[in-house]
C-alpha cells in the first residue's frame, strides 16, 4: 500500500510461497494505481473477502486490502472464513456489512495466546473505514506479532528459510515467465517492478 497500490483480492488463495520460502502476493489482476485519498468505484474481488465498501458501491481506499488482511487472519487462525454463509451471496453481504459484530471467535481457537489476534483481526474489520488498523507500522507492533513473527533478525527477503522443500525437476516460474512476455518477446512486467 506504501507504494500507492491496491490489491483488492486478499486471500488464502493469493498468497504463495517462492522457491525460497518468503510470501508473495500473486494474482494481480484486481491490482490497481490507488494514490493516498483517492477512491475506486469498480467493484472487484472475492464476496468473501470484500470489504462494506466494496459490497455497497460506495468507492474504496486503500483501506480495502486492510479489510481482506482481517479476513485472511481470521482464516488462518480458524480454518474458516468469518462472513460466509455457503453459496448464499445476499445473506453473506448482510454479514460483511455488519463488520466485526458479525464475526464469531470460538474460544477453542481464540482463547488464551491468540486473543491478541483476536483483537488484532478486530481491529482490521471495522465497517468503519475511519476506524479500521491501515497503518503497516501499527500493524507490525500489535501484541499478536511478539511471539508469532520476529520482523527484525529473522530471514528477510532472498536469504535461506529455516525450511526448504526439494522441488525436483519442477520450475515452478516456466509459465509465468512465458505468460509475461509480450509478442515480441520483450517482458511487459516491468509495470510490477518493486511492488
Amino acid at each position: 500500500n506504501s507504494m500507492d497500490y491496491a490489491h483488492r483480492d486478499i486471500k488464502a488463495s493469493n498468497i504463495l510461497l517462492d522457491r525460497n520460502g518468503d510470501c508473495v502476493l500473486a494474482d494481480l489482476g484486481y491490482s490497481r494505481i490507488l494514490p493516498q485519498g483517492e477512491k475506486a468505484m469498480t467493484y472487484v474481488g472475492t464476496l468473501h473477502a470484500m470489504a462494506p465498501e466494496m459490497i455497497n458501491r460506495e468507492g474504496h481506499t486503500k483501506a480495502i486490502d486492510w479489510w481482506g488482511l482481517g479476513v485472511l487472519l481470521y482464516e488462518i487462525m480458524s480454518g474458516n472464513a468469518p462472513f460466509t454463509l455457503g453459496e448464499d451471496r445476499e445473506r453473506t453481504s448482510i454479514l460483511i456489512n455488519k463488520g466485526i459484530k458479525a464475526v464469531h471467535f470460538p474460544d477453542a481457537v481464540f482463547g488464551g495466546v491468540a486473543t491478541q489476534g483476536k483483537k488484532l483481526i478486530t481491529r482490521l474489520l471495522q465497517q468503519d473505514v475511519t476506524r479500521r488498523l491501515i497503518d503497516f507500522g501499527e500493524f507490525k507492533s500489535h501484541p499478536f506479532f511478539e511471539t508469532v513473527v520476529q520482523w527484525e533478525g529473522g530471514n528477510v527477503a532472498g536469504e535461506a528459510p529455516d525450511f526448504n522443500r526439494e522441488l525436483g525437476d519442477l520450475d515452478i516460474y516456466e509459465g509465468i515467465d512465458r505468460r509475461g512476455k509480450d509478442e515480441e518477446g520483450a517482458s511487459n512486467n516491468d509495470m510490477f517492478k518493486g511492488f
